[in-house]
This record gives C-alpha cells, sequence and structure tokens, in this order.
C-alpha cells in the first residue's frame, strides 16, 4: 500500500512538472531581440525593401504576383505570425520580423481606397485560409487616422474574414491599433529644429483615431482568440507624441505617418513583446 501511494505520488508531481515545462515552453516560444540602433540616417522602407510583399494599388498599378510567396505556408510545428493590412502593416512587418523568434510572413496592398483595399484582401483571405494553421498569429494593422466610412466598413469586413479564418484554423487574430500621425514630415522639422509643427498630443492622437477604434472594438467585443494591442503608447511618453524614438535624436518616421526603419524596428520590438503577453 505504501508501494502504490509512493508510485502514485511520483506520478502526481511528474503530471505536474511535466503540464508546467509545457506551459513555460509555450511562453517562451517568441523570444524578442531589440534591433534597433540610433543613428543620424532617415532609411524608408519603401527604398530598403522595394514592392517585394507589397501590392500597392494606389498610386501605382496592383500587383499580387508576390502574394503567393510572401503568405506561403508553412510545414514546421513552430508558430509563425502573419501581417497583413495596408502600408501601415508593411512597414511594421520589418521591425516584428527583425525582433521576433517567430518566422514572419506579410503582404500589404495600399489602403487609399474601399475599392482597392477589397481587390486586395479577398485574395490574401484565400491564401491565408491555404497557409495559417493551429497556433499561428494573423495580424491586421491599418492606418486609423480618420478615415471615411467606405475605408472603414472595407477593413472591418476584411477583419470579419480574418476571424473566420483564424477561428476555422485554431490560430489568433491580432488587431493592431496604430501609432500616431505627424502634422508634418519630421525630416523638414529636424532641419529647421522645430519639432512642434511635426509632433501632436496623445489626447489629439487619441481622438483622431476614435471612430476606427470604436467601429473595431464594437466588432471584437467579447470574442474569443480575437485581442487589440496599442501602438499608440510606444512612441508617445505622457501626452506628448514622438517624432524621433522615444529618449533618442533617431527620427522613427520617414514621412508623416510611415515608421522609418529605425521607427520599424523600435515600434517591432515593443510589439513584440505585446505580443508575448498574449501567449
Amino acid at each position: 500500500m505504501k508501494m502504490f501511494a509512493f508510485r502514485l505520488v511520483c506520478l502526481l508531481f511528474c503530471c505536474w512538472d511535466w503540464v508546467s515545462s509545457s506551459k513555460i515552453k509555450t511562453s517562451l516560444q517568441m523570444t524578442c531581440n531589440q534591433t534597433f540602433v540610433e543613428t543620424d540616417e532617415v532609411v524608408s522602407l519603401w527604398t530598403l525593401l522595394g514592392r517585394r510583399c507589397y501590392g500597392g494599388g494606389g498610386f501605382n498599378e496592383l500587383d499580387l504576383s508576390t502574394l503567393p510567396e510572401c503568405l506561403a505556408p508553412h510545414t514546421d510545428n513552430t508558430p509563425h505570425i502573419y501581417v497583413v493590412g495596408d502600408s501601415h502593416s508593411f512597414v511594421l512587418a520589418y521591425g516584428l520580423g527583425r525582433s521576433t523568434s517567430m518566422p514572419t510572413h506579410k503582404f500589404s496592398c495600399s489602403g487609399n481606397t474601399a475599392s482597392n483595399i477589397v481587390r486586395c484582401t479577398a485574395p490574401i483571405v484565400k491564401r491565408l485560409t491555404e497557409s495559417v494553421g493551429a497556433g499561428d498569429i494573423i495580424s491586421l494593422a491599418m492606418e486609423f487616422d480618420e478615415k471615411p466610412e467606405e475605408y472603414v466598413n472595407a477593413y472591418k469586413s476584411f477583419m470579419q474574414e480574418l476571424k473566420t479564418v483564424a477561428q476555422a484554423k485554431g490560430a489568433r487574430l491580432v488587431l493592431l491599433a496604430d501609432w500616431a500621425s505627424m502634422l508634418s514630415p519630421p525630416q523638414m522639422c529636424k532641419l529647421t529644429g522645430d519639432f512642434g509643427k511635426c509632433e501632436v498630443s496623445y489626447t489629439q492622437s487619441t481622438q483622431r483615431q476614435s471612430p476606427m477604434k470604436t467601429a473595431f472594438t464594437n466588432e471584437l467585443e467579447g470574442i474569443a482568440g480575437v485581442d487589440r494591442i496599442e501602438l499608440l503608447p510606444a512612441l508617445c511618453e505622457s501626452d506628448h507624441c514622438h517624432a524621433n524614438v522615444p529618449g533618442t535624436k533617431t527620427l522613427a518616421y520617414s514621412d508623416i505617418d510611415h515608421l522609418s526603419k529605425a521607427g520599424s524596428e523600435y515600434v517591432g520590438y515593443y510589439l513584440c513583446q505585446q505580443l508575448q503577453k498574449l501567449q
């Protein structure tokens, strides 16, 4: 009887230890590495990366030729991240891919018009249906500043389709609420030394993003496996949103609203840390 009790205790202990270890492994599946380095150089990600994994469609012809390879399926058991959306998702995916240990895929199109969003998002949803597996993360990122109703509705429909894919595949959908947009090109303000003409307050940014956030929050409320991460705090301190990476003289933007290479690496690391909390 004593031997049986001893074996039972050992069995329970071993099971508990295995469960605890698997939880620890799950929480450590994603590691984050800060790749941001201070620099005086402003590198545009359009110059650095070209149009690969970017379908354009705003001021250029829509080009989906790289979509299949950019959102390719994977055969390993490691969770992957698929970042989709407009041009903001394109510049963000670079920094996230550099910061996280999870393989990262991306494809984006211009969000200039609702019709362009629809033309681009349908093929993205089809490809994700083929590529996404259990445990993967689908991240939707887009510009949140004051958009017309048809734009909001187009992205709401896109999000609903992504939610359907995520739920069917056992994946997680994460909506990424945008960073602040500047008032003027930060490069010009750096030349004059007057950043007051570029930078905005946290309150201003929140007000400008409020309609989009309200629309998507209402859509997401109470849905299991769907999360929202705020990116506004990444470049904002107190009530001030910086054109520079906080605490440095490195510009975080290559234009009014797109992150530079350095800005993407900084915000990508911030996002990676927020995603870790979802594991």
